[in-house]
């Protein structure tokens, strides 16, 4: 999470788990041992990505939505809370592997705040999408010299 919102009055930061999946992508890319401990991470979030597709799916509304990651989720991340902090004692902290689960330990207190609020998104894939345009374009518009140029 970039750190300049850690420091802003009124501002609570919530984590993105797509940013905490990416860390474990890599780690199965590049690393040959330790794939189980990436897919295991993966299998967690995946679960936790399924529940929100019901909530959309069914469009609950933002209360109902709290509801189920209340039953449901909480026990999930609660499962991978403990696994993460056991497999932080048998990973390599340099490794690939390691280092998805230092971010995820790191920013824990940032991605279960989705919980607490069913207004949240599970991530910010969204929002990235919809700026995507403008941070490709800013390159393309920079020495533009009229705006019917850019």
């Amino acid at each position: 999470m970039y750190s300049v919102y850690n420091g802003i009055e009124g501002v609570i930061p919530v984590g993105c788990w797509a940013h905490a999946r990416r860390k474990y992508d890599e780690a199965l890319k590049t690393e040959s041992k330790n794939k189980g401990r990436a897919h295991k991470a993966i299998s967690f979030m995946g679960k936790l990505y399924k529940l929100e597709t019901q909530a959309r799916n069914k469009q609950l509304s933002p209360q109902e939505r709290y509801q189920l990651r209340q039953e449901k989720a909480l026990p999930i991340l609660i499962k991978f809370k403990a696994w993460l902090d056991e497999a932080s004692d048998k990973v390599l902290a340099r490794s690939y592997i390691g280092k998805a689960i230092k971010y995820n330990l790191n920013q824990w207190h940032k991605l279960i705040r989705y919980v607490d609020d069913g207004h949240l998104g599970i991530d910010n894939n969204i929002t990235e999408r919809d700026i995507r345009p403008f941070t490709t374009g800013r390159k393309n518009w920079l020495f533009s010299k009229s705006l019917n140029g850019a």
